[in-house]
């Protein structure tokens, strides 16, 4: 079997109520929905209707940038992922459309999972920024800088490289993904009433999964990390903070919580999709 081009079916699973995974997915949508209006209300507060006062806030350069990704990953669970996954009228009649190589499948499947890695490194500079707004409250923006013989120099390190932040959540994500890119071809997998997409891998040992797992533990480190030190530094210096910045922190400390909840589910999730069958040849795995 040429897992590259030849046609891989599927059966689709009759052992799911219709109607109790028709309600999972509802539910989902209950709150997936308002999610990304949500990201559409900071976009269009923070670019338009307030724009004078958020444009020289690095941290809300990271934050919109983060928030397109959210609205990214929200619309392929709602629109598909989600849908195919839980209800199961749809896997009979969608399936057969995605036998052969597909180019959606493909978009679809790296999009999303660049999108994810995506959340890691926003995740990682945005406690940075707020670590950094905490511990050097008032010049955190910029670091001076003097070299013998020369005047003082004024490096504004978070404003100046705002642009570098937004090139570095889009480009970093590529090191964990650059397999799936290289794959021959995505294929649809059963799963509960529905079916998920997977892929082949171009290389044997570079699995989705492993860099997923790298991404997610290293923000999960620098989450830690950064959100203690500035709550430990919010408590001994109260004062030294200006009230909007104290604001941003806690938000920045809520933000990391959810983070850290939705890392813990994700870990979980991973696991149990790794209890489905892969399709194997002798020539490699297909498992992630």
């Amino acid at each position: 079997m040429n897992m590259a081009t030849d046609p891989i079916y599927i059966n689709c699973s009759v052992k799911y109520d219709d109607f109790v995974e028709i309600s999972k997915y509802v539910g989902t949508c209950l709150y997936m929905i308002p999610g990304v209006l949500l990201h559409i209300f900071i976009l269009k507060t923070v670019l338009y209707s307030q724009r004078k006062i958020f444009r020289n806030n690095s941290f809300f350069r990271i934050f919109v940038t983060d928030s397109v990704v959210s609205i990214i990953l929200l619309v392929w669970d709602i629109s598909f992922s989600r849908l195919t996954a839980f209800i199961p009228p749809l896997c009979n009649v969608l399936s057969p459309l995605f036998v052969m190589p597909n180019l959606f499948l493909k978009v679809y499947y790296c999009t999303y999972n660049h999108a994810r890695m995506a959340k890691s490194v926003g995740q990682i500079l945005m406690v940075l920024n707020r670590m950094c707004c905490v511990m050097w409250p008032m010049s955190y923006e910029k670091v001076r800088m003097s070299v013998r013989g020369y005047p003082t120099i004024n490096f504004q390190i978070w404003n100046r490289f705002s642009l570098a932040t937004v090139f570095l959540i889009i480009l970093v994500p590529f090191a964990g993904t650059w397999n799936l890119y290289l794959s021959p071809r995505m294929y649809l997998l059963p799963s509960y009433g529905g079916f998920f997409v997977t892929y082949v891998k171009y290389v044997e040992w570079a699995s989705l999964s492993k860099f997923q797992s790298i991404y997610i533990m290293t923000a999960l480190a620098f989450t830690l990390v950064c959100t203690s030190i500035s709550l430990y530094k919010l408590i001994i210096l109260p004062d030294r903070v200006k009230t909007a910045e104290k604001s941003l922190c806690l938000v920045s400390a809520f933000y990391s919580l959810a983070f850290i909840v939705v890392t813990a589910s994700q870990i979980c999730s991973d696991n149990d999709s790794n209890k489905f069958p892969t399709v194997q040849t002798s020539m490699d795995s297909t498992k992630i």
